[in-house]
């Protein structure tokens, strides 16, 4: 894809290697290439992401019978097939007066997916090729403040978070995305439908509320709720919680992906090693927290209740999520008038890596169904 005004591209081959050649991130560090795509579909083999992304590419693109040449050889593991894996390139694009490193696959429409703390791009590595076989043009940046992306001293509030988002969609070229968040990308996904509604054609949430009903049904109107919002106060701490996540090689990390799943066992050490490999320090820490402290210090002011969302939504929420209840789930429907909410049982709150292949499909049914109404 040729890059627009602001973009500077980089393409990478299958294995993360630069095609001019170039020594890149991953060959200096092969322990930071993400390996949870790959394991993925093997790790639930009842998984139907090839056929969703099938169908979706199909009802998407007015296809029929067999899928279109440009999807390549999908790979079967004893009964199982995987989406073929596609592309990734890594480009670097100015938005709002800084620089993001995103990573995009595929052509199509633009889907735009925002992960969350202390997460980065690959969280999404899986979803990235299951878009791009369905038709897709999908794009993962590491958000304001992570990883490769700038990391200026101010800017982490949600309206600044949320207008990044918005430039990013112009920089690529487009006047419109769905825009897709987990953890804090979801409560910028919500920001984004509701102050830049001219930039979303969809949205879709994975387990996270919109900030107005976090603190008002949430923080301040729920003890339970309140109590399982402890970190977010102990983030507020200046200093200290930097180096508590930061010490020992980032020794917290697997604890706070561990703590937040049902199935622990999914986040493996490979898994979670390019996450810890992101912290040198605890001033890798300070912007990823930076958004929390930002938050607490609008949070003592008040904030309006929300205006009306028309754009079509999803709100994917998985059960088992230790840090947000469920009861956060409903209040959603009184202002976003055409969400559809999914639950998902026996998962936690890292739902688009514990359940790769489960959110994927989700999301391309819901893609596909809404198609024609965006």
């Amino acid at each position: 894809v040729a890059p627009h005004r602001g973009v500077e591209a980089r393409q990478h081959g299958p294995l993360g290697q630069p095609r001019d050649g170039r020594e890149d991130e991953h060959q200096r560090h092969p322990r930071r290439l993400p390996r949870h795509g790959r394991r993925a579909v093997r790790q639930h083999p009842r998984a139907d992401v090839h056929l969703v992304a099938e169908r979706a590419h199909q009802r998407a693109r007015g296809h029929r019978g067999h899928p279109p040449h440009h999807w390549g050889r999908s790979v079967a593991h004893r009964g199982c097939c995987t989406v073929p894996r596609a592309m990734i390139e890594a480009r670097d694009v100015t938005t709002n007066g800084i620089r993001l490193r995103c990573h995009l696959a595929g052509a199509g429409p633009l889907v735009v997916l925002l992960h969350g703390f202390p997460e980065r791009w690959f969280s999404w590595e899986p979803q990235l090729h299951a878009l791009a076989a369905a038709g897709y043009r999908a794009v993962a940046p590491d958000l304001r403040g992570y990883g490769d992306s700038d990391r200026p001293a101010d800017g982490y509030d949600v309206a600044t978070l949320s207008a990044d988002i918005a430039g990013l969609i112009e920089a690529l070229g487009e006047t419109r995305a769905t825009v897709v968040g987990h953890d804090w990308g979801g409560a910028l996904t919500w920001c984004i439908a509701e102050r830049h509604p001219e930039r979303v054609r969809r949205f879709a949430v994975l387990n996270c509320p919109h900030p107005w009903v976090l603190r008002n049904v949430g923080l301040f109107g729920s003890r339970r709720q309140l109590a399982r919002s402890w970190y977010i106060l102990f983030f507020g701490l200046p200093a200290l919680p930097e180096r508590m996540i930061a010490r020992g090689d980032a020794a917290a990390i697997p604890r706070i992906f561990r703590g937040g799943a049902c199935d622990r066992a999914r986040f493996t050490d490979a898994l979670i090693q390019p996450y810890r490999d992101s912290i040198r320090g605890p001033r890798d820490v300070t912007p990823m927290l930076a958004y929390y402290r930002a938050a607490l210090r609008s949070g003592l002011r008040p904030i309006a209740s929300p205006g009306p969302i028309d754009a079509p939504g999803l709100l994917l929420w998985a059960e088992e999520d230790p840090a947000l209840g469920t009861e956060l789930i409903s209040p959603h429907l009184a202002f976003a008038r055409s969400l559809r909410v999914e639950r998902i049982p026996r998962c936690g709150h890292f739902v688009q890596i514990e359940r790769p292949d489960e959110v994927s499909a989700r999301l391309l049914r819901w893609l596909a169904d809404t198609e024609v109404t965006a």
